[in-house]
C-alpha cells in the first residue's frame, strides 16, 4: 500500500501590501520582518500517516483515491475543522483521512500583518492508493485572462495571503512564497483581485467571527490570438 501527501500552502516573508480606504488602494510596505505567514506543519505531514492506518475493510476490499481536505487552524497550531472538498468516493478513506489529520497535524501558527498569530486554513491532499497515485492539484481560487506576461509565458499562477476582518474583507495582502521572486505587478493585480472578491468571513471552532489570513491561488493566463 502507498500513500502520499501533497501541501499546496508554504509561508515566506515578502514586501508588506496594505489596502486602504476603499481596498482598491494597494501600497507596497517596508516593513518585511511584519509579511502575513501561513501555517506549516510542525516536522514532516509523512509522520501524520502510516501504512497501518489504511482503514482494514477499505484495503479488503481495494478501495483507494484521493482526498481533497480543507483544515481550519488555530492561532496556537491546533486543528479546529477538517473538511473534505474532493472525496475519494470512499467513506471510510474520506473520514480516516479527517479524523487522522484532526489528531496528528500540529502547526506553526499563521501571523497576521501586526505579527499576532492567527486563524488559517490549510488544504492540501491524501493519497490512498496500492500503487504510485498521480499527483493533483487546487483549481486556482482566481482566473484572470491578461495581453501578456512576463517572459513571454502563456500562464502563470501566483500564490498569495490575504488578511481578513470580522466580516472577511481583505485588509491586506502578500506573497505566499517569497522565494518565488515573483514580478511585483502580478502581486498588485493578484491582491487587487482578492480585495474584489465577495466576503469570506471566518468562524472559529465556537462559531465567532475571527480576523484570519487566507492562502489563495490566483491564475494568470494570456489571451488567445
Amino acid at each position: 500500500m502507498r500513500w502520499g501527501w501533497s501541501c499546496i500552502f508554504c509561508t515566506g516573508r515578502n514586501g508588506r501590501w496594505r489596502f486602504e480606504g476603499d481596498g482598491m488602494s494597494i501600497i507596497l510596505g517596508l516593513a518585511v520582518s511584519a509579511a502575513l505567514t501561513g501555517a506549516t506543519p510542525m516536522g514532516s505531514p509523512g509522520r501524520w500517516l502510516t501504512d497501518q492506518d489504511y482503514p482494514p475493510d477499505a484495503r479488503r476490499r481495494r478501495e483507494q483515491g484521493a482526498v481533497a481536505f480543507t483544515l481550519l487552524i488555530s492561532p496556537n497550531g491546533m486543528p479546529l475543522k477538517c473538511n473534505v472538498t474532493r472525496s475519494s468516493n470512499f467513506d471510510d478513506l474520506d473520514k480516516q483521512s479527517c479524523t487522522l489529520l484532526m489528531r496528528r497535524a500540529r502547526f506553526t501558527p499563521a501571523r497576521d500583518i501586526d505579527g499576532n498569530a492567527a486563524h488559517t486554513y490549510y488544504r492540501g491532499f491524501m493519497y490512498w492508493s496500492f500503487s504510485r497515485p498521480t499527483p493533483l492539484v487546487y483549481a486556482p481560487d482566481i482566473d484572470l485572462q491578461v495581453d501578456k506576461l512576463p517572459g513571454g509565458a502563456k500562464e502563470k499562477t501566483v500564490s498569495i495571503l490575504v488578511q481578513t476582518d470580522l466580516d472577511g474583507h481583505v485588509v491586506a495582502c502578500n506573497l505566499a512564497k517569497s522565494e518565488d521572486n515573483e514580478p511585483k505587478n502580478l502581486v498588485a493585480v493578484a491582491c487587487k483581485e482578492a480585495a474584489t472578491m465577495s466576503p469570506m468571513p471566518v468562524r472559529d471552532g465556537d462559531g465567532r467571527s475571527v480576523t484570519a489570513v487566507r492562502p489563495l491561488k490566483v491564475s494568470f493566463a494570456t489571451a488567445l490570438p
